[in-house]
């Protein structure tokens, strides 16, 4: 298990998403996580983590009826009350009472329990975020625990202490809206205790010897409020903790986890149509999703009969494609913590910024769209194979034979017409050298020419690049449609009469279209990647020339001065200087040229160079001071007009 950890930590490490994303997420373990979220492992049951999901109101949350009364009563002169009683209402709703069982749970109570959950969101002292956040958490843990051992040195391994790290971010993210999502005009953050978890958890991390404890920190002692994250932050960081992933902005920054928001009323109004908030439900009905493919491999595998036997059950080999569909997952998680981030940032930056980082954000939903792709793909890959494998220990990978017909063959060769164009031309060729590939390269040699030495000629380049990969993308498009067009003509749905026969064969070729129509879309992604980085680039390169071409302009206004200035002088110099008298019965000496040449030379050079360089800020300067008469004449008085004018 751990050298199969190691494999995809290895193939996350080297892709584009690890080379970027991956190696700059914090580490840690799940007790971790949930120790600095707030959220106690023991509100989550083993019921709640089998990989058979569970309706969420089939939960007892009694207890919460009773913070409900005691919150209402005394709403306004109680702050700590409120996050008291909100915080048994959120731990209650985690799942059920550790003094009630599942056979205990009757129609009744699961209604009362539903009915107080609602109550409680109404009334404000249950958060609907770190709700939705728990929600996530669960179904995250059911998905993990469906590809791993529960315990073990697994659990500690570098792949899942950065998988949680993911979990952190989107929860930073998360309760960060949540915090502002109302002004704040007292102060209302305080730093949670952090050395019980030190002590449980036994983390290397711990507050070194130049740090304050906590428990000798008077101002954590006493609760003192801050009136914003960035300073209950500076102080957790100067006085108490030394984060090797401290961020710029209080969201990025892991040691946010520890920072708890006082609410005086009530948690805020969620807005729905809040896109950081509608992205993590996505997210969650997404993995909810999973879940539903991960019941149906487990059920294929798993029987009573493996049950009663145990370690003793004959179990297929693994198949490969659920390692790679387990690496696909967590590039999913690493994208969209990565994208949650950006969302939360562009908020608060500027226009030229807010461009910039929308176009990341654009850039992180189709990569994750394809991971996305490729892992249900894996998925699907990963039950043909178990359903082939029977409950032997054969060979999974081994062809089956099966029937096919005249249909299938043709659609084979058009299937195979369509990729001689991205295979290897000769027996010496790499083993990537396809059309994609020489594309990439040549745009990567682009991309450092125009970084070098940005010319009109590597502009025209790019174009011409442009013009090819919008051919690349008309073919693969028109390859994709004729794929869809052919195999509609091939259905038995599209026939009169049909025979099951005929049915069966179609199975085959349906799948075999299914893969050829994913490549056709991953050719095609591909394509539309090279051609945005392709069009940046472009722009890029020329704003580099239109720059270039300013400074050469300054260059030429200097010349043109100097010569129209000294080309006339010339000749009037050498018409003039003409010696009609023998120079040994001359007065003037040769230092009087010197003495008048050189300077005038030296004042007229300056004047080019300031009119060439420094012209166009003369010119406003110029203009400002113009207008500034103008402007103190139009200007009005400020005060005491009446008391000038009577005097």
């Amino acid at each position: 298990m751990i050298k199969l950890l190691d494999e995809a930590d290895e193939a996350i490490s080297n892709s584009q998403v690890g080379m970027y994303y991956y190696v700059k997420i914090p580490e840690l373990t799940e007790e971790e996580f949930l120790s600095r979220q707030d959220i106690p492992s023991e509100g989550f049951q083993e019921d709640d983590l089998s990989i058979v999901k569970e309706s969420p109101t089939h939960r007892n949350v009694g207890p919460t009826a009773t913070d409900i009364t005691a919150k209402d009563k005394n709403l306004p002169n109680s702050v700590s009350r409120v996050d008291h009683a909100s915080e048994n209402a959120h731990q209650e709703m985690k799942g059920v009472t550790k003094n009630n069982t599942d056979s205990e749970i009757t129609l009744p109570a699961l209604v009362e329990g539903d009915v107080a959950r609602k109550q409680a969101q109404l009334l404000g002292i249950l958060s609907p975020d770190k709700e939705l956040m728990g929600q996530l958490v669960t179904v995250s843990r059911q998905i993990l625990w469906s590809f791993l051992p529960k315990t073990g040195s697994s659990t500690v391994h570098p792949l899942l202490k950065r998988f949680w790290g993911c979990m952190d971010i989107i929860r930073r993210q998360l309760i960060w809206e949540e915090s502002e999502r109302e002004p704040h005009n007292v102060p209302t953050y305080i730093i949670r205790d952090f050395s019980a978890m030190l002590q449980r958890t036994g983390r290397s991390q711990s507050p070194n010897s130049q740090k304050t404890l906590l428990a000798n920190c008077r101002d954590c002692k006493g609760g003192k409020h801050y009136s914003s994250a960035e300073e209950a932050l500076k102080h957790f960081h100067d006085e108490h903790f030394d984060c090797h992933h401290r961020g710029e902005r209080p969201y990025d920054d892991p040691c946010y986890s520890w920072l708890h928001r006082i609410w005086h009323s009530h948690y805020p109004v969620r807005n729905e149509r809040n896109d950081l908030l509608r992205n993590v439900q996505e997210l969650e009905r997404e993995l909810s999703e999973l879940v539903l493919h991960m019941n149906e491999l487990h059920a294929m595998v798993t029987s009573k009969e493996d049950d009663s036997m145990g370690d003793l059950a004959i179990r297929p080999p693994l198949p490969k494609h659920i390692f790679y569909a387990f690496q696909k997952i967590v590039q999913v998680f690493i994208l969209r913590s990565k994208r949650l981030s950006l969302m939360t940032r562009i908020k608060t930056s500027s226009e030229i910024d807010q461009s910039k980082i929308s176009d990341k954000i654009n850039e992180l939903q189709r990569f994750e769209e394809t991971a996305k792709d490729r892992m249900l793909d894996r998925l699907d890959h990963a039950k043909r194979d178990i359903f082939l494998s029977g409950n032997t220990s054969s060979d999974i990978e081994r062809p089956q034979p099966q029937v096919v017909g005249a249909e299938f063959l043709a659609l084979a060769l058009i299937c195979k017409s369509h990729n001689l164009l991205f295979e290897a031309k000769t027996s010496n060729s790499r083993p990537n050298d396809n059309t994609l590939e020489v594309y990439k390269d040549y745009a990567s040699e682009l991309h450092f020419q125009a970084n070098q030495r940005p010319q009109k000629r590597v502009f025209l380049d790019i174009r011409d690049l442009e013009e090819e990969l919008d051919a690349l993308h008309t073919l693969l498009s028109h390859q994709k449609e004729c794929l869809h067009k052919f195999a509609k003509s091939i259905s038995p749905d599209t026939l009169r009469l049909t025979t099951m026969t005929r049915v069966a064969q179609n199975c085959a070729e349906k799948a075999y279209q299914d893969n050829h129509t994913r490549r056709l879309d991953r050719r095609i992604q591909e394509v539309q990647n090279m051609k945005t980085r392709s069009r940046f680039l472009k722009e890029q390169v020329k704003q580099d020339i239109e720059i270039m071409e300013e400074d050469h302009g300054k260059a030429i206004r200097v010349f043109t001065i100097v010569t129209l200035f000294f080309l006339p002088l010339s000749f009037v110099s050498s018409f003039m200087g003409m010696n009609t008298v023998d120079v040994r019965n001359m007065h003037y000496k040769q230092g009087l040229f010197w003495a008048t040449g050189i300077p005038v030379t030296l004042f007229v050079l300056t004047l080019a160079c300031i009119y060439g360089y420094k012209g166009d800020e003369i010119h406003d300067w110029t203009m400002q001071l113009s207008l500034c008469p103008r402007n103190k004449k139009l200007r009005l008085p400020v005060g005491g007009g009446d008391e000038n004018r009577r005097g």
